[in-house]
């Protein structure tokens, strides 16, 4: 058989390379699970100068041919023999995915012995608890991790033979692959007798639920798994796959070096999956397959699907769709035509995508098949060597896992209504059982099954999908059941969020101790940085709103943590959620960014530079006590400067350095470490002054003119734009009277000269209009607002915002200078209007109000008038394309002065909530 150039199209005839001997009704299926060591061998014998392991571009270390692979891995296996390692003894692997790891790999196989991945991340107490639990005999380890190697070993009764992969050895017990070669090729051909019950491998599951285990892997499941994996894998001889996987994961041992060589293709290997290098490696090493977890697909779907705005992006996705209609109608694939140019982005030959490790997203995988690719899903666990089920070549269903491989069984436990419930798996690929631990292996092999802790179902196809994990299912007080998992994918559809992880929290207050959602939320700063947004709460509340809006009440989250640091995850990207959820109920998260968190081997102490002194001693005085400056700190969620603190701090920085960095540079500083690099090139030499005291908010409104607010639009007025304010008002009054039946209440508590604020709830895009529709002409035409840039600066947005009186200022950008025209305008005696909530109210319920108009009301010494909006949500909803009918009611409230009944510090949120119950109060009146 032959792949052409285009797999999706399908299957052609033609002379076959394949070693596999053939069956009955697929050419692919083996008549029985020869040993992966003889596969490899029989391509060796017959193709030895066909490209066997690669390093990846750029990546040092050798190459090989099968032949020299093969001859290589023999010469070693008899090294190892030769000094007295002998059949079942234990031989770990210590370094990540290479040519070498390959090598040594088979080596061990190959020796009878039991091959046991270690993973690199491992520290010296982890690893020589793993080398102590399994009696290794022998470490082969690369140069990056024999420090930790050597402190292991230490330690230990009886030491290993280590086997350098990279460099030199050190003596009788510390070799050099080389040494070790040549040693074996002045040993005897003594290879030892493999039997199908004889131990391959041990291997440690990923632990996201519990403590990792060994599992102790035979050759028959070792060899069933490959045999079965390669039966349904469309690959032929002459491609190459790139493998970037964890090394001590059993998915780079199937995926990533046994199925591949046993099919006689080229391996190409890269020690982690940066997206930069993977996309380097496909398009010089002409990559055909690339086996992966599933959040690297997640990364790679988010660049090619999640940065296309506007029309572009509404063509992409129709586009997306009518090829995903032609391929699941007609098995058509049109989708390497259509997106010709993201398929030379991967190197034009990418065509084979396998997802394994976790379950991968439905939408996803539909996606990437709309897109041309072929994408199969794997499952199987390190208690099958990896052997279970994979979706079948060109019968591809998103979401589903597909059938069973050959020599393995999948059924149901105890289905409920739904058909879901535990997944088993039997047949010749299960484990020996856990190493040392008879009690852990009765309670998961029973009757000759496995039984997975994972949740499934099967449809009247014989396809399989998995729901979730039994263990991390999360139960309601309501009893209803919610698996984690794709709740975290709905929120990780924000660009803002980079990782999620969602679970249940009893709440100890109360008889019934409910069970509440709640999210550890670690958003994507480099995203946010782009956007210039520094207000990250805000804008992690807001997305968070967003996302909850659209799902069922029970499945919204109602708490959350928001990190600085990354989740703890297992190799595979499996979060691991026991860990999480140990720490947030000891409550280690509840000062989720208190300085204290950030103690680190990662982290610099501060520099010694006078420059540096001067910005910690600033920082200090508006930082919590006691707070030690590091580098790496997030200047709002460490520090605690939300974004009116930042405008004070950016003042005092000026008068401080003598440097003005910029509102628009200053709303992209996200660190310390950022705010001294931009201000460093331009301070000037002040190390010998004293530090003067910050700047307030007084000093800043106080040094505005009411001159600064001429220059801009609102600030002028003709008689021709106030004509059409006018007509176009007249209108809306109409419309929403007719529409709506709009009602005003309290038009007598507005003044006709300013300076004041009129403050108001936030519930629909229509709001604006509203208010300015229903307010006398007297106070409409001295009134102004701020409105976000991208939407007033051009077109008939800019007329629509002149009619308005609206100044075109982004406040989560241009907070300083928001605040100043603001400023300008009030002591020009103009009126303005103001929504607090900084958003809309995606439910009508009133958020709490931002401190800006609290600062102007108290540092002016104006007035604030409230007014409560009830009934815009119903009429024009967030979401909604267009209008609804529904009766909306304004409430002008009474004015009153905050500024007269607050002082000192606290005065601007004592302030902020005075205008917050005055309009709750005029809210629930309305609803009385």
């Amino acid at each position: 058989m032959e792949w052409s150039s285009r797999s999706s199209w399908r299957w052609r005839p033609i002379r076959s390379e394949s070693l596999l001997p053939p069956s009955r009704g697929h050419p692919r299926v083996l008549m029985g699970p020869i040993p992966v060591w003889e596969l490899f061998e029989r391509t060796a014998v017959r193709f030895p100068e066909r490209p066997c392991l690669r390093a990846g571009i750029k990546e040092e270390g050798p190459s090989y041919s099968y032949g020299e692979a093969w001859g290589l891995a023999r010469d070693l296996s008899r090294g190892l023999i030769r000094r007295g390692i002998a059949k079942g003894d234990r031989v770990a692997i210590f370094s990540p995915v290479s040519p070498p790891w390959a090598v040594a790999c088979l080596a061990a196989l190959r020796a009878g012995t039991a091959l046991v991945p270690v993973d690199t991340a491992s520290g010296s107490d982890q690893l020589c608890s793993v080398l102590k639990d399994t009696s290794c005999r022998a470490v082969f380890a690369t140069p990056g991790n024999t420090e930790r190697l050597k402190k292991a070993v230490e330690r230990l009764e009886v030491k290993p033979l280590v086997i350098t992969l990279h460099e030199p050895g050190t003596g009788e017990e510390c070799l050099s692959l080389e040494q070790l070669r040549a040693e074996g090729e002045r040993a005897e051909a003594l290879e030892p007798s493999l039997s199908p019950g004889d131990i391959g491998a041990i291997i440690y599951t990923s632990g996201t639920t519990a403590q990792p285990k060994g599992a102790v892997i035979s050759h028959r499941s070792i060899n069933s798994s490959v045999a079965g994996l390669t039966a349904k894998l469309p690959l032929v001889p002459g491609e190459s796959v790139l493998v970037a996987l964890p090394s001590h994961h059993v998915f780079a041992l199937l995926g990533g070096l046994l199925c591949p060589l046993a099919l006689g293709i080229s391996v190409v290997y890269l020690p982690s999956p940066d997206s930069a290098r993977l996309s380097e490696a496909m398009t010089e090493e002409g990559i055909t397959a690339f086996p992966c977890v599933p959040e690297v697909l997640y990364r790679l779907h988010r660049r090619i699907v999640g940065d296309l705005p506007g029309a572009r992006g509404l063509l992409f996705r129709a586009l997306l769709d009518l090829s995903w209609l032609a391929r699941r109608t007609t098995g058509t694939n049109f989708g390497w035509l259509l997106f010709r140019g993201i398929h030379q982005r991967l190197g034009r030959k990418l065509r084979l995508l396998i997802s394994g490790g976790a379950p991968l997203d439905a939408d996803v995988m539909r996606d990437f098949l709309a897109l041309g690719f072929d994408l199969l899903q794997a499952y199987g666990l390190t208690e099958t060597f990896g052997g279970g089920a994979i979706s079948s070549f060109g019968h591809e269903i998103p979401g589903s896992v597909g059938r069973p491989i050959p020599g393995a069984e999948l059924r149901i436990a105890e289905p409920d209504s739904d058909g879901v419930g535990e997944v088993l798996i039997g047949g010749a690929v299960l484990m020996e059982g856990y190493l040392g631990d008879s009690e852990a292996t009765r309670e998961v092999l029973r009757d000759g099954w496995l039984h997975t802790g994972d949740l499934g179902r099967v449809d009247s196809r014989g396809n399989t999908y998995i729901v979730g994990r039994e263990k991390e299912i999360i139960v309601l007080s309501s009893g209803k059941k919610i698996s984690p998992e794709p709740l975290e994918r709905h929120y990780l559809q924000s660009r803002c969020i980079r990782e999620i992880c969602v679970m249940g929290l009893r709440d100890p207050s109360g008889a019934t101790r409910s069970v509440r959602l709640h999210a550890l939320v670690v958003p994507d700063f480099e995203h946010l940085k782009s956007l210039g947004q520094a207000n990250v709460r805000e804008v992690i509340r807001s997305e968070i709103a967003d996302l909850s809006a659209r799902l069922p009440p029970y499945q919204r989250i109602v708490s959350y943590d928001i990190l600085t640091l990354p989740l703890p995850v297992t190799a595979t990207r499996k979060l691991q959620r026991q860990r999480l959820q140990k720490e947030v109920e000891a409550g280690r998260f509840q000062r989720a960014v208190a300085p204290g968190d950030h103690e680190g081997p990662e982290d610099e102490p501060i520099p010694s530079s006078p420059q540096w002194k001067r910005l910690v001693a600033l920082l200090q005085l508006e930082a919590p006590e006691g707070a030690r400056i590091r580098p790496k700190m997030n200047l709002e969620l460490d520090l605690g400067f939300d974004s009116l603190q930042r405008v004070e701090l950016m003042a005092s920085i000026e008068r401080a350095f003598g440097v003005h960095p910029g509102e628009p540079a200053f709303s992209r500083i996200q660190t310390v470490r950022d705010l001294m690099e931009a201000i460093s090139g331009e301070a000037e030499p002040r190390d010998h002054e004293t530090l003067p005291p910050p700047v307030t908010f007084k000093e800043i409104l106080g040094g505005v003119g009411p001159e600064e607010f001429s220059g801009h639009s609102a600030g002028s007025e003709t008689m021709l734009l106030a004509s059409l304010r006018g007509m176009f008002l007249w209108a809306a009054r109409l419309l929403f009277k007719l529409l709506f039946r709009l009602k005003v209440e309290g038009r007598e508590n507005l003044a006709g000269e300013g300076p004041y604020i009129i403050c108001a709830n936030h519930q629909s895009y229509l709001d604006g209009v509203l208010l300015a529709s229903a307010l006398p002409p007297f106070v409409v035409r001295r009134l102004f607002s701020l409105g976000w840039t991208p939407w007033f600066d051009r077109g008939l947005k800019k007329v629509l915002g002149r009619l308005a009186n609206v100044v075109p200022i982004d406040p989560d950008t241009n907070l300083l200078q928001a605040m100043k025209v603001s400023a300008a305008g009030l002591k020009q005696g103009r009126i303005l209007l103001v929504f607090p909530e900084g958003g809309l109210s995606r439910d009508g319920r009133l958020q709490p109000f931002k401190k800006g108009a609290a600062i102007l009301a108290c540092e002016l010494s104006l007035d604030v008038v409230p007014v409560s909006i009830d009934g815009s949500l119903r009429a024009w909803p967030k979401d909604a394309r267009f209008l609804r009918p529904a009766r909306i009611r304004i409430r002008i409230g009474r004015p009153f002065r905050p500024g007269e009944a607050y002082r000192g510090e606290e005065a601007y949120g004592l302030a902020a909530r005075r205008m917050q119950e005055e309009v709750r109060q005029l809210l629930d009146a309305r609803a009385s």
